[in-house]
């Protein structure tokens, strides 16, 4: 497999935040050039819903709460 189509690797993982809808999961990622850097992903419940958070600019999540 070629550098430009290789996963990075994940070294570790752990959760961060957590509710009833999702979780913030703190994830330490090595790329295939030696670079490490650390991430934050929202994860979903597992229960078939998709998340969509839009991004005003690099500072500022846009999260609305749906009744």
């Amino acid at each position: 497999m070629s550098k430009e189509k290789q996963v990075p690797q994940i070294l570790s993982r752990r959760v961060v935040a957590q509710s009833r809808l999702m979780r913030v999961e703190a994830v330490d990622l090595k790329f295939s050039n030696g670079e490490q850097r650390q991430f934050e992903r929202m994860k979903g419940s597992g229960r078939g819903a998709v998340m969509i958070v839009p991004c005003i600019d690099d500072d500022t999540l846009l999260l609305i709460r749906e009744y």
